[in-house]
């Protein structure tokens, strides 16, 4: 199953719906929507809040914003038990069981220290001592495998780390340089980007749970495209690419239904379904959901009527 969080509440989809349902929430502006499996979710709305479901939507406990904290930049659910994890401006770091309305404080590395910084994204590998991935705009990559007490800078990646996906051992980065691979839980990273030369800015990105090398990306060029056809420029080429082996290489993703050029939409946030792996959801900026149930063979539009798609989350 994908969730969908959009400006209109949270929608749903599954194996065989021709199109996502309604789900829970309504009126609520999403901007992230987490997934932890056994009917646990995560909602952030506009203005920052954050509630919380264990009965897949039932029901909802709203949780406040750790003391002091105005505002969060990124998120991450994982680990067993189930833990969220919480990025603040000015750059803070807290935790919490889902579940609970208690926040604990954890450090962050001491490059993080101070306003000019910004936790960009977060990710935690599978694991009852997860290891955790944080980017930090202008300062990179750090790594912890002791819950926050010590990180270490991950060497040999961009400072612009734009979106981090975890599946198992297999880490990857999207960044201002393309995708950067571990297959160690995020101790070291290997650049991943032939194929994007044109399109090295890679802004969100999804792994198959089922088989990792295959994964899909959504990239743009650094800088509009000129063109000399038209007046205008081209926009920014966003496109959808795909590689199956590994990372070696990465296509363009030219199917049946899939629009060719995105150049003036973006692509918001890829899933595969990890009950269906072959199903897979395309959220765009404007709205549009793209969806394949064969792999990428053939691509359906699955929304056009509810408002803005921001995030997606998968579970089985």
């Amino acid at each position: 199953m994908i969730y969908l969080g959009t400006e209109s509440g949270l929608y749903r989809w599954s194996q065989g719906a021709p199109w996502p349902v309604f789900h829970s929430l309504q009126g609520v502006r999403i901007r992230t929507v987490l997934a932890g499996g056994e009917g646990r979710l995560t909602v952030i709305d506009d203005g920052g809040r954050i509630q919380e479901t264990s009965t897949n939507g039932e029901s909802w406990m709203t949780i406040d914003l750790p003391v002091g904290v105005m505002d969060s930049t990124s998120y991450a659910l994982g680990g067993s038990p189930l833990i969220m994890l919480l990025a603040s401006r000015p750059a803070g770091l807290f935790c919490r069981a889902h579940g609970s309305r208690w926040w604990s404080k954890l450090a962050l590395p001491i490059e993080a220290a101070g306003e000019n910084h910004t936790v960009s994204s977060l990710a935690m590998t599978d694991g009852d001592v997860p290891t955790l991935l944080v980017a930090i705009t202008g300062a990179g990559l750090y790594r912890s495998i002791d819950a926050a007490t010590t990180w270490t800078k991950v060497e040999s990646v961009p400072k612009v780390i734009h979106k981090i996906r975890s599946v198992g051992s297999q880490v990857a980065l999207g960044t201002d340089q393309g995708v950067f691979i571990s297959t160690d839980r995020g101790l070291t990273f290997a650049p991943s980007g032939k194929g994007l030369e044109a399109v090295p800015e890679v802004y969100c990105l999804d792994i198959n749970p089922a088989d990792p090398k295959w994964m899909l990306a959504g990239a743009a060029a650094a800088k509009p495209v000129a063109s000399s056809l038209a007046v205008r420029p081209q926009g920014f080429q966003f496109g959808l690419y795909e590689t199956k082996d590994g990372g070696k290489t990465w296509a363009k993703v030219i199917k049946k239904g899939l629009p060719e050029l995105i150049a003036f939409d973006t692509i918001s946030d890829i899933r595969f379904d990890p009950a269906e792996p072959d199903n897979i959801i395309m959220a765009q900026g404007s709205g549009e959901c793209w969806m394949t149930p064969n792999g990428g063979d053939y691509w359906v539009v699955i929304a056009r009527a509810i408002e803005s798609v921001r995030s997606l989350a998968a579970t089985a």
